[in-house]
């Protein structure tokens, strides 16, 4: 999927999680609470683009951006290869693969993520060290946040037609779908990777509507159960959706660049509510850049 696909569905899943946290903070007023959300929540979209160091700086975050894509090659798909490689040299674990640079291989496997997520939070700790800011809490929420952010993004990856290794490089064990990355027809767009982020912002809103109206008055726990089924139903229909066939998920290019230009003026419209409040910003064109085709 595309990086934008990425970033907004792991959000909207992120949101869903995080509502009921928000109310905590706002029921009890204990800065940790604020804090473990913010934290969470950023690492989980910083992570949700973290898989794609793999792709040699070609996704539109890493084009836009080279110094982060070099921070994130030298610090962490590197240092994660090499670790791999040493592991193969001196036969401490039977690999199935030989582990080297590449798109979808180490970087888009658990063991990989994890590893990952951990070498991320090393500035991290660092920074706190050195600051004598140490938190435990904030650091763990960081790392899981880079952990969820990853696992979501492999998982929104084994939705598309080139689909995932869960078992790489050990053995193999892939998960497919029928989703085309890039426009597989040139009048056509998939519209399935935009229906999945509405899966989950939508209930994200409602629960929040519902909490700021006072119609939630159950337990936060049990509020979380059933935000945990919702998650795993729906994972299970985004599967199901994205092993169809069908041609109903395609609609006309043009359709879809009104679509998007009737949000781009809504946004336009926020944008100079929020400026005429004081609160101003520029926003940078954007280049246009040839992209590298994973999927097929």
């Amino acid at each position: 999927m595309l990086g934008r696909h990425h970033s907004a569905i792991t959000a909207s899943v992120a949101a869903l999680i995080l509502v009921p946290l928000y109310f905590i903070y706002m029921t009890t007023q204990q800065d940790i609470y604020l804090f473990v959300l913010f934290a969470f929540f950023i690492s989980s979209v910083i992570g949700s683009l973290t898989p794609d160091a793999d792709c040699g700086g070609k996704s539109r975050l890493y084009y836009k951006y080279p110094y982060v894509y070099e921070f994130m090659n030298y610090v962490v798909t590197k240092p994660v290869v090499f670790l791999f490689q040493l592991v193969s040299d001196k036969k401490i674990a039977d690999l199935e693969y030989d582990v080297k640079e590449e798109h979808r291989g180490i970087m888009h496997a658990p063991i990989g993520i994890l590893i990952t997520s951990t070498f991320l939070v090393i500035p991290v700790l660092l920074v706190m060290v050195f600051t004598q800011n140490f938190n435990p809490i904030i650091l763990l929420t960081i790392w899981l946040g880079l952990l969820f952010g990853q696992m979501l993004h492999i998982l929104e990856d084994s939705m598309t037609v080139s689909g995932i290794n869960w078992a790489f490089p050990f053995g193999t064990k892939e998960l497919k779908g029928k989703i085309y990355t890039y426009d597989r027809e040139l009048d056509k767009v998939d519209i399935r990777p935009d229906v999945f982020v509405f899966i989950f912002s939508i209930p994200a809103l409602v629960l929040f509507f519902l909490y700021a109206l006072s119609y939630i008055t159950y337990p936060f726990w049990m509020v979380y159960i059933v935000i945990s089924c919702y998650i795993a139903v729906a994972w299970f229909c985004i599967y199901v959706i994205s092993s169809s066939s069908s041609r109903l998920w395609y609609m006309d290019k043009e359709t879809v660049k009104k679509i998007r230009a009737t949000a781009r003026k809504v946004g336009k419209i926020s944008d100079a509510k929020t400026s005429r409040s004081g609160n101003t910003y520029k926003s940078k064109g954007k280049k246009r850049y040839k992209k590298k085709r994973y999927d097929y």
